[in-house]
């Protein structure tokens, strides 16, 4: 049964055909009107007719009553509705009215497993309905502290059956888990009692899932997900409540506390054990993109998660690498290798470091340390080392190749002539050297296991660099050498023909600059069509493999050829394993160094590892290749390692340090760094780095401010006071509190001071008490809410995130915030001011205030005792600071007369949105001072930015104004308006005519004013008479709406900004769930390939679900000039076949459409 949320049910009867696949019938209808359905579920009744539960509510007489009184009457039912399949027909079974709170249902199992039936599940209790059966209720324990006017919510709940037990997990709003179990008789036909019992509290959950392996998945509310393994079922439970007789008790949370037992939260996980966690950066409120660390790379912070899951995340381009050993050695190597001492060892044995003339060999054990008996030339520069399929190690030297073999013999091999060897490149049976002049010598293990010389060929120029790919399974030798010249060109040579055919040249590529390392490796990719792929669908069909009409993605190794040229550049094209020929070359700038190359293994798969100014990697996920930056520090030269403490790590050299690191996990675009927050973050600003650097005491320092504030929660301070008031008296524990709170407060005063006398040490003195009367504050919040018992264990430090809700505080509205200070490179917070008297930041910018010379200011806007339904408020503040190093110094708070939701700096003034007033105000030594405003914005300013003279004004709920400031006559005039109402919630200027915005309904747009529109609002009768009309008709010019698209979630903030560097502008967006994604734009070139491929798709990717993907994007009003680029990088996953008819469209082959896509999307990145 699928439920709508009013009227309409479907059922859906589901068979299979003669194949075995899976049928659904057409649908059968159980609608019922004036209806409301709050929860279904599907009773467990064996091989009857199938009969379905429902929480339904009939509106139909309260919705004809105006006087409200039939809401009154109205009641919930649980209703049973049962399939008959001999007639096809769906019947109502059965209805009994239950509690009004009652919101979920769940199947209890039947047969000889239960007796069938539901659990109901409302505010406060929990009860066992069936028809025939007389209700069984329990009241839900309640937590220590919880008020009796205030009920616990269900809000998710999962069962885990086995052969002879059955039990439920719920999960209040407050984060507590519940067990509850069944009382059964002998018959397991009747229940008896309903036993609930306290299990553990976890982050509230949208949904909880346990496996039969017994794991428990919490899809998170917000912050990151999480899986659990369970230690214990709860058998021994302190806190158990049963069923209660007593019928008069009502449903209210008033009777429920009557009866229902108390428990106090475990501070620990009891049951329950962290296992993994997946990130998430729900609900994401704002973000910043800035490279504070100056590292090249564009750095994204966000803002993320609600009360004490909040966090700031830093999301650094690139895969997270954990650096397991770093170690200093007597010089810079050159180059890095490690092997094994046997053929059948798991793990290797020895780290090769080359220097400049000599060798180093290390044995990898416990420890690593220097061997002086491994037979290798330790007064030669290594060229190359390998194990031979032998067992075997061969190293390569300037003045020959030196075989040592398993019985520890010992073969040498020098050029003629006294020829050097320049390069060299091994695998495990073979072997090739360059001498300097141009030839290469080629050597393969014969059967002896004797290093046998095949053959040696003049190239007529010096090489640079040659590379063998890994012998392939199930051959002998590996078909193809390449080798790269200093004449600019890469050379491909088959090593498969006969001897008087062999190194005989397949494929050339001439570059663009001098090829500085070369790598042949295959790796598995998605099928992209070629003139082979006939050949290929034929075999899969013949192997019973779905042909191209399925939608599975079909992958297979190819083979690669990678160049890494000394400009900087990556290349990488396909070879053809049959004839060497090269094919879909593609390009990507890594830097200004040199690349190097070095293939390794992660998760089983072979990566290639691209070392430039910093380190990339090369790999497939999911049968998609993908290049993405390592986040660390810059390599020289690396190769895989291979150990039993590191299975899969890397073995690597930068500067004179030898460095062993492991990549932590594949397919991430960012790897985060998470820094706890207070409270929920709402806004964060950058501190300009000028301010900074004019304070010679001070180390500049990139600065970031943010804004919390949570509603409905106790702030630090009255924490503080309510601990001390218990441990030493009320009395006393008030003036503490009171001391601190005056200490922030007197920052005030001591900023008057200071400003009015000149003097620096006191402002020192002043700024360093209010500093330290906050570190107070914040170890007293340390104290209250870590556990006593300071353990180290990792599981511990893991289950730390797991922090479960905290009950509300009894008054209403209540309200607790701060302002922060954090160093963006250390992420260490460096101030943290709580807000007294049930304030709430809700807005923060900086100015350089021109009346100060240019000094910035932290201006800062609250609201005092704000209640949000019904919305009113107690007075609204702007509070300005001044930065002093590390601190801020209250200089004063200037009342207003509605919120301050937007906050921005203009021309050495604030420019304030005070409700629906635009306000510039320009400072004061007691108060901000206005300086000219404009009040006929139709209900609320939420977003301010500014350009030169131009001001953008988002409305929340009237879209965007353009408005001039004219400073002749000191007035700001709006001259260009939108003719379509938008709930704005952010915005992004572009240029000077055009802004980006988003709205509450998660729909991006791009409104444009036509070039030739005039600012300059002529007004001959007056300022009063232009408002007035302005107020009635609107701007004179408007906006043109160019782009929409429906991104499908909040959109909470937008920024115009390069992301990494070189690379493409584009508008980054982060939605409330989590998401961060980019437009980029495009040319007209671009526009035509891309609206095909999105045309196409549309129809050979349809979505999961069915819905129209047009309708999808256009849920609000359609879309416009925007390109889904997500549907687009599908192509890849569509059988050859598709893949071929959809690029002949274009003219394209496949393999071409492919770059294309890669090339626009490495704009971004």
């Amino acid at each position: 049964m699928v439920a709508a949320v009013e009227k309409q049910k479907l059922v859906y009867v589901m068979n299979r055909n003669a194949a075995s696949n899976l049928t659904i019938s057409s649908p059968l209808e159980a609608h019922k009107t004036s209806t409301l359905t709050y929860s279904v579920a599907a009773l467990d009744v064996g091989y009857d007719n199938p009969i379905f539960a429902a929480i339904e509510i009939d509106y139909g007489e309260a919705d004809q009553d105006p006087t409200g009184e039939a809401l009154a009457d109205t009641e919930k039912y649980l209703t049973y509705y049962e399939l008959d399949l001999g007639l096809n027909h769906v019947t109502r079974r059965w209805a009994e009215p239950i509690a009004q709170t009652a919101n979920l249902l769940l199947s209890v199992p039947g047969g000889e497993g239960g007796p069938s039936g539901v659990l109901v599940v409302s505010e406060n209790w929990v009860a066992y309905k069936h028809e025939g059966h007389a209700e069984v209720r329990t009241p839900i324990p309640r937590r220590e502290g919880l008020a009796p006017n205030r009920g616990t919510l269900i809000v998710a709940g999962a069962m885990h059956k086995q052969k002879d037990l059955f039990f439920y997990l719920l999960q209040s709003e407050y984060g507590d888990i519940y067990k509850v179990s069944l009382d059964l008789d002998a018959q397991k036909e009747n229940v008896s009692d309903v036993v609930c019992a306290y299990f553990d509290s976890l982050p509230v959950a949208t949904s909880l899932c346990i496996t039969k392996m017994g794991l428990l998945f919490l899809a998170a509310e917000t912050g990151n997900h999480a899986l659990l393994q369970f230690q214990a079922i709860g058998d021994d439970a302190d806190v158990v409540s049963h069923a209660v007789q007593n019928e008069s008790l009502g449903d209210d949370s008033e009777a429920a506390a009557e009866v229902a037992p108390v428990f106090k939260p475990h501070e620990k996980l009891r049951n329950l054990r962290l296992v993994d966690e997946i990130e998430s950066l729900a609900p994401l409120t704002s973000l910043l993109a800035a490279d504070l660390t100056q590292s090249g790379s564009t750095q994204l912070y966000a803002l993320c998660g609600t009360a004490n899951r909040s966090s700031l995340r830093v999301l650094k381009h690139g895969l997270p690498v954990t650096e397991m050993a770093v170690s200093r050695l007597r010089a810079h190597p050159v180059n890095v290798w490690t092997v094994k001492n046997e053929a059948e060892s798991l793990y290797d044995a020895f780290i090769i470091v080359s220097f400049s003339n000599a060798t180093l060999v290390l044995s990898i054990g416990e420890t690593v340390e220097e061997v002086a008996d491994s037979g290798f030339h330790t007064q030669y520069s290594t060229l190359a080392t390998q194990m031979l399929a032998d067992g075997g190690l061969v190293q390569v030297h300037s003045s020959g190749i030196r075989h040592i073999r398993s019985d520890k013999r010992v073969n040498e091999w020098q050029p003629p002539g006294k020829q050097a060897i320049e390069k060299a490149c091994t695998n495990e049976r073979q072997v090739c050297v360059a001498l300097a002049g141009g030839d290469i010598v080629y050597f393969e293990l014969d059967e002896t296991g004797t290093l046998r010389d095949v053959g040696t060929k003049s190239l007529g120029a010096d090489v640079c660099c040659l590379d063998l790919m890994p012998v392939p399974e199930n051959r002998v030798k590996a078909p193809f050498l390449a080798v790269g010249c200093y004449d600019n060109s890469v050379r491909l040579f088959s090593l498969t023909q006969r001897e008087e055919a062999l190194l005989s040249p397949c494929g050339v590529k001439v570059m663009d600059n001098r090829p500085q390392s070369l790598l042949l490796t295959s790796l598995r990719s998605n099928v992209i069509a070629s003139s082979t792929d006939m050949e290929f669908e034929e075999e899969d069909r013949d192997e019973g493999v779905p042909n191209a009409s399925a939608t599975t993605v079909q992958t297979r190794m190819s083979v690669f050829l990678f160049i890494g040229m000394a400009n900087g550049q990556l290349e990488f094209c396909t070879v053809d394993e049959s004839n060497g020929s090269l094919g879909d070359a593609r390009k990507r700038i890594l830097g200004v160094k040199g690349v190097s190359l070095s293939r390794t293994t992660v998760n089983s798969e072979n990566v290639v590892l691209m070392l430039s100014e910093r380190p990339w990697l090369f790999y497939s996920w999911h049968g998609k290749l993908m290049l993405t930056p390592l986040s660390y520090d810059g390599l020289d030269s690396a190769d895989s390692f291979c150990s039993e403490q590191c299975e899969e790590g890397i073995v690597a050299t930068s500067g004179d340090t030898l460095r062993i690191i492991a990549l932590e996990s594949l397919g991430e675009v960012y790897n985060q760094v998470e820094v706890p927050l207070r409270y929920t973050p709402r806004k964060l600003v950058q501190i300009p780095q000028p301010q900074l650097a004019a304070l010679p005491e001070a180390s500049p320092r990139q600065m970031l401010c943010i804004i919390e504030s949570d509603h409905n929660a106790v702030s630090v301070l009255s924490r503080k006071e309510e601990a001390n008031g218990a441990a030493n008296g009320d009395t006393e524990g008030g003036d503490v509190a009171m001391d601190v709170a005056m200490d922030i407060e007197n920052g005030s005063e001591a900023a008057k001071a200071a400003e009015s006398n000149g003097d620096d040490g006191k402002e020192k003195e002043e700024a360093a008490a209010d500093k330290e009367a906050d570190k107070e504050a914040e170890a007293a919040d340390a104290d209250a809410d870590d556990d006593d018992d300071d353990d180290d264990d990792d599981d511990e430090a893991d289950e730390a995130n797991l922090k479960y809700r905290a009950l509300p505080p009894g008054e209403s509205p209540s309200w607790a915030s701060c302002i922060r200070l954090i160093d963006g490179v250390e992420l260490e917070t460096l101030e943290l001011l709580e807000l007294q008297g049930n304030e709430a930041a809700v807005s923060v910018c900086t100015v350089a205030f021109a009346d100060r010379g240019g000094e910035v200011f932290l201006c800062v806007g609250t609201v005092q005792g704000l209640s949000l339904h019904p919305h009113r408020f107690e007075g609204c503040f702007i509070h300005t600071y001044r930065i002093a190093g590390t601190s801020l110094i209250l200089l004063h708070k200037t009342p207003v007369e509605d919120i301050p939701l937007g906050l921005c700096d203009f021309q050495g003034r604030l420019l304030a949105g005070v409700g629906k007033v635009l306000r510039l105000y320009g400072y004061g030594k007691k108060r901000l001072l206005r300086k000219c405003e404009n009040n006929q914005f139709p209900r609320m300013i939420k977003t301010i930015h500014v350009l030169e003279e131009r001001i953008y004004v988002g409305d929340a709920f009237e879209s965007f104004f353009f408005v001039k400031y004219r400073r002749s006559d000191n007035r700001m005039i709006v001259f260009a308006d939108d003719a379509q109402p938008r709930l704005v919630v952010t915005g992004q200027v572009l240029d000077d005519n055009t802004v980006a915005g988003a709205d509450k309904f998660g729909n991006l747009f791009v409104l444009r004013l036509r070039k030739d529109a005039d600012d300059d609002v002529d007004n001959p009768s007056g300022q009063r008479i232009l408002w007035d009309v302005q107020a009635k008709s609107g701007a004179p010019n408007k906006l043109e709406c160019i782009d929409h698209f429906y991104v499908g979630s909040i959109v909470t903030g937008l920024q115009l900004c390069s992301l990494s560097a070189g690379s493409q502008p584009a508008i980054v967006y982060t939605t409330i769930h989590g998401a961060i994604g980019a437009l980029l734009p495009l040319t007209s070139k671009d526009t035509d390939f891309y609206n095909y491929i999105e045309s196409n798709l549309r129809q050979e990717k349809p979505p999961l679900c069915g819905r129209e993907h047009m309708s999808y994007r256009s849920y609000y009003n359609p879309v416009k000039d925007c390109i889904d680029g997500d549907l687009c990088d599908q192509f890849i996953a569509l059988p050859a076949k598709k893949q071929r008819q959809i690029a002949g469209g274009l003219e394209m082959s496949p393999g071409e459409v492919v770059k294309k896509l890669e090339d626009v999307r490495a704009r971004l990145l």
